[in-house]
């Protein structure tokens, strides 16, 4: 059992390490993702809001 303790932060300290390097290159793409996500987000938000406003006015 303290093998598999000792194991387990080494693997979390290189999960780590290689997630803060990859993030670097992959930076501008997460970013056009979370981009057109939030206008994708922001679009049906519109569309909503406004058939709910048709509907009260009616």
């Amino acid at each position: 059992s303290p093998s598999t303790t000792t194991e387990v932060p080494s693997t979390v300290e290189t999960t780590e390490n290689t997630t803060t390097t990859e993030e670097k290159p992959e930076l501008p793409n997460t970013g056009t993702s979370n981009y057109n996500i939030l206008v994708l987000i922001a679009g049906l938000f519109l569309v909503t809001s406004f058939v709910v406003i048709r509907k009260e006015q009616n």
